[in-house]
């Protein structure tokens, strides 16, 4: 495989389906995205060069260094650990790595369940990658209560003695924390099929923070909107379309910076014929949804919020019991059930935990004009996958096309003949596509996504 070196980190990764001839889809037309060979998925995602992590002497904090952003990158997701680090970007600047974990379920008999269940852990790895990276932007609110009472207490009557120790130990601690990320992109994902694992990796670099995008909203190259979509288009076609989250993409043509956000639904499986294409089509209007509220949040904003809380308390207690006649031989007071009781109660030791957690990430705004939408469904059926790509060359165009159409009077000609009439309801007929679900549950989307960042 050739290899081409590029000044800024260039990343290449795996995708969902497979389409061995499928043409290169342009701005007018749409095909799902080819698989990434293992060749390339390896490599891409391999630390090419030494990296290392030292205290910066500005931040007073580990940040990460490599040759490239790639290599400090894949250094930090190799570890497939929670947490959020920071890297050093070469030229300049700072970057954030954030990586969040979900967890599903493959016992389930309903296999439409499995693939919610599997398409939910990613949102959750997404969420809690999110949470990660707040709380190194914004800070933690740490809230910490620790309480430990201990009891010694001795009893003597005439007969019996009784001698014990009671210590319960309570802990309480809440985390909370808020931001506003911004310009954050997907970079890595991963699927540990075997134990129902995954990982999601984002990423927010300066360049991702749109410091580099270029826009001249003066004049408008309709041939250079073209050309730079129909290579954002390709590029996604030869790289991985994750289920959430986002990433960035180069325009050639015009030195721009685009971004793309992804969605993703499952099909509800279904024979009737009718109820089928329903399906079909509110799989792809939701994936299309969600694909809109992840460009909204990476272009405008997402504020994430997050609290855990952590509360365990442990009992420990220690009794001593003596009973005077039961020490006399010749006294058969002391029953088995007595000694048994006396001994259950010089030992007793007990802890209880509870963890919970709560996440919440919302975005609010309008998307410019001039995004384009697309949705497809993968080669079973079974998952629907939608793409929202921002240009903000084409939104200046699409702007200025509506300046155009507010401002122009048109007036439509009416025709005698009533032939515009006559033609409704002559539409050619459709079918939907007879696609073939295997009734398993595959790995989920796993790689690295082609980006510079």
């Amino acid at each position: 495989m050739k290899k081409v070196v590029l000044v800024s980190a260039v990343f290449v990764l795996s995708v969902c389906a497979v389409c061995s001839a499928a043409p290169l889809f342009t701005a007018d037309d749409f095909v799902p995205p080819v698989q990434a060979s293992d060749e390339q998925r390896e490599e891409l995602s391999a630390v090419q060069n030494p990296v290392q992590t030292d205290t910066d002497p500005v931040l007073n904090r580990p940040v990460t260094k490599g040759l490239t952003v790639q290599d400090a990158i894949n250094a930090i997701v190799q570890r497939h650990e929670e947490g959020c680090d920071m890297i050093a970007v070469p030229g300049g600047g700072y970057g954030f790595v954030a990586t969040g974990m979900g967890t599903y379920r493959q016992d389930l008999p309903n296999i439409t369940a499995v693939r919610i269940a599997q398409r939910n852990a990613y949102v959750q790895a997404l969420m809690q990658a999110k949470l990660q990276m707040s709380g190194l932007v914004s800070g933690l609110a740490v809230e910490g209560i620790t309480n430990f009472d201990q009891q010694v207490t001795a009893e003597d009557t005439g007969t019996e003695s009784t001698r014990s120790s009671t210590s319960q130990t309570a802990e309480s601690v809440r985390t909370a924390t808020a931001a506003v990320l911004k310009g954050y992109v997907t970079y890595s994902v991963f699927d540990d099929f075997k134990n129902g694992l995954v990982y999601v990796t984002i990423v927010s670099t300066p360049k991702t923070r749109g410091s580099s995008s270029r826009v001249n909203n003066t004049t408008i190259d309709a041939e250079n909107i073209n050309a730079g979509l129909n290579a954002v288009l390709a590029e996604i076609q030869s790289g991985l379309v994750p289920m959430v989250g986002g990433r960035v993409v180069e325009v050639p043509a015009t030195g721009e910076v685009a971004f793309v956000g992804f969605g993703s639904a499952v099909v509800r499986q279904e024979k009737n014929p009718a109820l089928r294409a329903q399906f079909l089509r509110v799989a792809q209007s939701s994936a299309g949804l969600r694909a809109a509220d992840a460009l909204c949040g990476i272009i405008i904003g997402d504020s994430t919020r997050g609290e855990t809380k952590l509360d365990e308390q442990t009992k420990e207690a220690m009794t001593s019991y003596e009973n005077a006649e039961a020490q006399d031989p010749m006294n058969e007071l002391a029953t088995s059930g007595d000694i048994a009781q006396a001994e259950q109660a010089q030992n007793e030791f007990r802890n209880s935990m509870q963890f919970s957690q709560t996440i919440e990430s919302a975005r609010r705004g309008t998307l410019p004009p001039g995004v384009i939408r697309r949705a497809w469904l993968d080669d079973e059926g079974v998952f629907a996958y939608a793409i929202t790509v921002y240009i903000p060359s084409v939104t200046q165009g699409a702007a200025d096309s509506a300046k155009e159409m507010r401002e122009t009077q048109i007036v439509q000609p009416i025709d005698p003949s009533g032939r515009n009439s006559s033609q409704q309801g002559n539409d050619p007929e459709t079918s939907t596509p007879d696609y073939k679900d295997s009734g398993q549950l595959r790995r989920g989307t796993t790689g690295t996504v082609k980006q510079s960042l």
